[in-house]
C-alpha cells in the first residue's frame, strides 16, 4: 500500500477523549477481543470464516444488546471502524454493514455503515439519524480511495476544479490534471509517499482550457490531449513544472477527425508504435489508429489513418495495459463501465472500420469517470472523477480511486466515520479523509449490530447486507494509529480457524456436467447472457442452469474424513462442542431477476450413506437481472455425520428454460 501522511490518516483531534472500545475480529468467532461479550446469531448457522462475517443478503446477522453507556448515547463522541467487501447492490433502501441502533422496526442509526446502489452498482454510505435520515456515499464496492484533488487547489475563484486525467512518470510521483469549469487547465505534481504538491504548471486562461488526457511514447515524448481545441499537444514537463507554464514542443490538430477529443494512448504493434485518437460524444464515434510518427506532422485527416474502429459512446479515456496489453476503456454517463479489447489483434488482422467485440466489462467508480491509467508497479488501474452523480457534486468525488481489475470480485474496503460528540463528523476511506459534515444525531442506540437491522425477518429487501465484514470496533474517541494497524492487520484476535477447502470437480462447468449426479431433473451448462463470471487466469467459459427441467437438483458428495484428515471421533468431538462447519460459497446469477429462482445447499449424511439434514439457501430469483453476486450457506454438521452432499437447486417458474445460473462453487470445512 502506497502511505500517506499522518495529516491525511488520523484526526488532529486524536487522542483528546479517553478510551473505551468494543472490538469484534469475527474471524475466529463470535465474541469480542476480550472473550467477554458473545454476538447473538441470527440465521441458520456459523458465518464466521478467516475472511470475516460471512454474510448472505437475506437472513444472517449478528446483535449484542448489553452495551456500555457510552455507546447508547445519542449525543456522545463515537467512531466506527469495519473491513468489508460488498457482494451485492442492495435490494432495500440500505442494508447494515455495521452499526449503533435503536431496537425497533425503525433501526434509527446513530452511526453506521451500510450498503446503498448507486447506478447499477453496491455502493458503501453510512447513514445516522438527525430527525431524518442523513445519508453519505462512501465510494462503490470496487475501487478504493486512492488520492483526493489537494485540498488547498479545489477551486480558481469561483471555479471547482474537474479532475481530468493523470500520468504515472515513475512509482511514487503522480501527474494530475484538472480544468476549473473550462476556465483554466492546470496540472500538479504528486508526490505519493506523503501526497505533497511538488510542482504545478497552467495552460492559462486563452486557450487549451480542457486538457482530457496525457500519454508517453516509447521515446519518451509526453503528449495530451484538448477537448476545447482538438489540438494533440507535445509537452516539455520538466520545463514546464520549472516556469510554472506549460511549454508546448509541438501540435497536431484533429479537428478533421471529431470534435470533443477524449482520449489518448499509444501502442506498439509489429515493431511498430501507433496513436490511439477517440473523442468523446454520447453517439458512437471512431477510435483513429495512426502511427505514432505522424504525430505534429501536418493535420490528422480520416484519410492518412491506418485503421478506425468503433468502441461505443462516452469514452473518456482510455489505456493499454502492459500487463495483458488490452485496451481499457473509461466510459462515464449512463454507459458507466470500463470496458476492454483487443486492440493489437484488431490493428494486426480486424477490417478497418469494424466493430470490436467488448471482452469484458468492469464497474468505474462513479458516473462521473474520467480517464483510466495503469500503476507501473502493482498494475493497479487508477480512475479520476469530478463527481459522483453530478459534475462537481461532492468534493471528495474529486479525485482518483483504485482498482485491481483482475476479476469481477469487490476489493477490501475500510470505512472509519468519527463523530465528535459536538455535531462534527469526519468520513475516513482506505485510510484517507474523505468529507466533513455538521449533523447532531438524534437517535438513541440500544443494539450493536453486524449484516442486518435487528428486528428485520429474513429477505432480500429486508436490509441484510451481502458482505464479508471483519475487525468492526466502536470507540468513545478517535482511533489511535496504533489501533487502526491492528484492526487492519487483524491482531486483536489471537486464535485463527483451521480451514480445508474442499475439492470440487468441475466447480464451473467447464468440463460440462462432468462429476455432477443429477437427483431431479437434468442440470445443464450455458456460456451468454450472461457471460460467465470472470476471474483474470481462471478459464471462464461456461455456468451451470438448471437445463429444460422444471425442477433440477444436482450434487456431490464428499467423505468429512478424507477432506479433513481427521478421524470418526474427532469430528464427533468437534460436532458435540460446535467448532466445526461448512461453508459454500458460489456466484448466481438469473435471467430476468423475475422467475426461476434457485440456490445451493448442505446436505449432512451419516456412515451408510442416510440423510440426516438437508439445509438450503433462500431460493431466490434475486431480484436482478444478469448480475453476478456471490452468495454463501454455513451450516454445522449434526451428529454422526460423516459424509457431506453440495447441492445445486433451480427451480422453473415459467417459460422452457430454468434460468437459475450457478458458477465456481466453493466448499471450506472450518474447525477451531
Amino acid at each position: 500500500m502506497i502511505p500517506f501522511p499522518s495529516s491525511l490518516l488520523y484526526s488532529a483531534a486524536e487522542g483528546a477523549v479517553a478510551a473505551n472500545m468494543i472490538v469484534y475480529p469475527l474471524t475466529y468467532d463470535e465474541e469480542d477481543s476480550d472473550g467477554a461479550n458473545t454476538l447473538t446469531r441470527y440465521g441458520p448457522g456459523s458465518a464466521i470464516s478467516p475472511d470475516g462475517f460471512q454474510g448472505d443478503g437475506y437472513t444472517t446477522r449478528l446483535t449484542r444488546s448489553s452495551l456500555p453507556s457510552w455507546a447508547t448515547s445519542s449525543s456522545g463522541p463515537v467512531s466506527l471502524s469495519v473491513h468489508c467487501r460488498l457482494w451485492r447492490r442492495t435490494a432495500a433502501t440500505s442494508d447494515l454493514i455495521a452499526g449503533l441502533v435503536e431496537d425497533d422496526v425503525s433501526a434509527d442509526a446513530k452511526i453506521s455503515v451500510v450498503a446503498l446502489t448507486d447506478g447499477d452498482e453496491p455502493c458503501f454510505g453510512s447513514i445516522t439519524n438527525t430527525g431524518s435520515v442523513r445519508t453519505r456515499y462512501l465510494g462503490n464496492a470496487f475501487w478504493k480511495y486512492a488520492l483526493p484533488w489537494p485540498t488547498a487547489f479545489l477551486y480558481s475563484g469561483a471555479n471547482k476544479v474537474r479532475p481530468q486525467s493523470h500520468l504515472f512518470l515513475d512509482a511514487t510521483t503522480l501527474l494530475v490534471s484538472g480544468h476549473y469549469n473550462d476556465t483554466e487547465s492546470r496540472v500538479y505534481k504528486i508526490d505519493l509517499t506523503d501526497n505533497s504538491v511538488i510542482g504545478t504548471f497552467t495552460f492559462g486562461t486563452s486557450t487549451y482550457r480542457h486538457v482530457a488526457a496525457w500519454a508517453v511514447r516509447a521515446n519518451g515524448d509526453v503528449w495530451c490531449t484538448d477537448f476545447e481545441t482538438d489540438m494533440l499537444l507535445k509537452i516539455d514537463l520538466d520545463a514546464s513544472f520549472s516556469s510554472g507554464n506549460a511549454v508546448i514542443d509541438g501540435t497536431w490538430d484533429t479537428s478533421g477527425l471529431d470534435t470533443g477529443l477524449s482520449a489518448l494512448d499509444f501502442i506498439t504493434v509489429s515493431g511498430i508504435e501507433y496513436a490511439l485518437i477517440n473523442a468523446y460524444n454520447n453517439s458512437a464515434r471512431y477510435t483513429y489508429v495512426f502511427d505514432a510518427d505522424d504525430l505534429g506532422v501536418g493535420v490528422a485527416l480520416p484519410a492518412d489513418r491506418y485503421k478506425r474502429f468503433y468502441l461505443g459512446n462516452r469514452n473518456q479515456g482510455f489505456c493499454v495495459r502492459a500487463s495483458d496489453g488490452l485496451l481499457y476503456m473509461s466510459r462515464s454517463g449512463t454507459v458507466r463501465s470500463i470496458s476492454v479489447f483487443d486492440i493489437a489483434s484488431a490493428i494486426s488482422s480486424t477490417a478497418d472500420g469494424s466493430t470490436l467485440p467488448t471482452l469484458r466489462s468492469f464497474a468505474v467508480p462513479s458516473a462521473l469517470c474520467e480517464d483510466i491509467k495503469f500503476h507501473p508497479s502493482t498494475d493497479e488501474a487508477w480512475v479520476s472523477t469530478e463527481g459522483r452523480s453530478s459534475v462537481a457534486d461532492n468534493d471528495g468525488y474529486s479525485a482518483y480511486w483504485r482498482s485491481p481489475l483482475i476479476s469481477h470480485e469487490p476489493v477490501e474496503r475500510h470505512i472509519r466515520i468519527d463523530y465528535d460528540g459536538s455535531g462534527g463528523w469526519e468520513f475516513w476511506l482506505d485510510g484517507i479523509l474523505f468529507d466533513t459534515d455538521t449533523a447532531t444525531p438524534t437517535a438513541v442506540p440500544a443494539q450493536l449490530a453486524v449484516g442486518g437491522y435487528p428486528q428485520a425477518t429474513a429477505g432480500w429487501a429486508n436490509g441484510f447486507s451481502m458482505a464479508t465484514i471483519r475487525s468492526v470496533a466502536f470507540k468513545d474517541g478517535v482511533f489511535s494509529e496504533a489501533e487502526l494497524t491492528a484492526l487492519e492487520a487483524g491482531t486483536y484476535e489471537a486464535n485463527s480457524l483451521t480451514e480445508y477447502n474442499v475439492t470440487i470437480s468441475n466447480p464451473g462447468a467447464e468440463s460440462g456436467t462432468a462429476s455432477w449426479t443429477n437427483e431431479s431433473g437434468v442440470i445443464g451448462t450455458r456460456s451468454a447472457d450472461p457471460a460467465p463470471h470472470f476471474e483474470r487466469g481462471v478459464t471462464n467459459t461456461s455456468y451451470f442452469f438448471g437445463g429444460t427441467s422444471a425442477a433440477t437438483v444436482a450434487r456431490q458428495r464428499f467423505s468429512i474424513a478424507a477432506a479433513t484428515g481427521l478421524s470418526p471421533s474427532e469430528i464427533d468431538t468437534l460436532i458435540a462442542s460446535g467448532d466445526i462447519w461448512a461453508n459454500l460459497r458460489w456466484w448466481q446469477s438469473n435471467y430476468n431477476g423475475t422467475a426461476d429462482p434457485g440456490g445451493c445447499g448442505i446436505r449432512y449424511l451419516d456412515g451408510v450413506p442416510a440423510a440426516l439434514s438437508t439445509t438450503y439457501s433462500a431460493i431466490d430469483d434475486l431480484g436482478q437481472a444478469l448480475y453476478w453476486m456471490k452468495r454463501s450457506l454455513s451450516v454445522a454438521p449434526d451428529s454422526g455425520s460423516r459424509n457431506i452432499d453440495l447441492l445445486q437447486r433451480m427451480d422453473r417458474t415459467a417459460g422452457t428454460n430454468n434460468d437459475t445460473y450457478i458458477d465456481d462453487l466453493e466448499l471450506t470445512i472450518y474447525t477451531r
